[in-house]
């Protein structure tokens, strides 16, 4: 085993101490950093929506006339009503989203309604956002 002195032992002790404050500098720079910037896909805002707004995530299990019954993951179940003002979208890439009808709504179909609640506690929705369905996952074959 080699043998320090004491300017040896002192001047790793500063180097060690100098190269922690550097990487425990880059890597709080970089903490902050990334906090405060949001890669723009991680968030697609709907533009225009009051803060007051409310909604819901499920599937639809059931269309009657301009009124959706959604299924939510907990089980529950959230009237939708449609109206003139309510915007309808399907996503048709990363980025774009097209309008669709009412018509096009279909029971199964996973969406998002953001809206406000009424006096019942149906949601009158302004946006109603058909999710994409999720890519069906295969088994491995054992041995890759």
């Amino acid at each position: 085993m080699a043998k320090f002195n004491g300017r040896q032992l002192i001047r790793y002790a500063l180097f060690g101490l100098a190269g922690l404050a550097i990487v425990g500098t880059v890597f709080g720079v970089g903490f902050f950093v990334g906090r405060s910037q949001v890669h723009p896909s991680a968030v697609k805002p709907v533009v225009g929506l009051p803060r007051s707004e409310h909604g819901a995530i499920g599937k639809i299990t059931r269309i009657e006339g301009n009124t959706l019954t959604i299924q939510k993951a907990n089980g529950t179940q959230q009237t939708v009503l449609i109206e003139n003002r309510t915007r309808i979208e399907r996503s048709v890439s990363a980025n774009k989203m097209v309008k669709i009808k009412p018509s096009d709504l279909q029971v199964g179909d996973r969406v998002i309604v953001v809206g406000t609640p009424n006096e019942r506690g149906y949601i009158c929705a302004v946006v109603i956002r058909i999710l994409p369905t999720p890519p069906l996952l295969t088994p491995t074959p054992s041995g890759l």
